[in-house]
């Protein structure tokens, strides 16, 4: 690595020698994790550049301390929501259905006793939702999504 300096790098991609520097600054000095927005997710080399964040995060050490999550922000509403939000089997903010103090935190945050809040077995499937749906032991289900066309309307 210690032919890699900021002036080889500003000679490969171009970008001035005083913002990579800067850059380096910025993230070594972070602390928290950084986060990307989907634009970065859906560009030419996304998965290595994907991989390139995940590294930083790894060599400086953040994974699993507070306020250090993976984080991205995706451009439609339902994706935040099964990622973020519990429908992807974690409680909202990526808590687990399964640590008590995971539990106990939002418990404490939302003014509720800890049993309110579903953890003593995991998630249910959104699949297995609309199965119960089907058999009728649901009564109300509300979703809430976009809708990205694939192709366009017929005309």
């Amino acid at each position: 690595m210690a032919d890699c300096t900021p002036e080889w790098a500003a000679e490969i991609c171009g970008v001035p020698t005083g913002q990579i520097r800067e850059a380096t600054r910025l993230i070594g000095n972070a602390e928290r994790l950084i986060t990307v927005l989907q634009g970065f997710y859906q560009s030419h080399q996304a998965t290595a550049s994907a991989c390139q964040v995940n590294h930083i995060h790894l060599l400086r050490g953040m994974i699993g301390k507070p306020g250090c999550n993976l984080l991205q922000m995706n451009g439609q509403p339902t994706a935040q929501n099964n990622r973020e939000c519990g429908a992807n089997g974690d409680l909202p903010a990526f808590r687990n259905w399964d640590n008590k103090e995971h539990v106990q935190e939002l418990a404490d945050l939302w003014n509720v006793d800890r049993m309110t809040i579903l953890h003593w077995a995991p998630p249910t499937h959104c699949m297995q939702i609309f199965r119960y749906a089907e058999q009728g032991s649901i009564n109300f289900l509300w979703v809430s999504c976009t809708k990205t066309r694939r192709s366009p309307c017929p005309s």
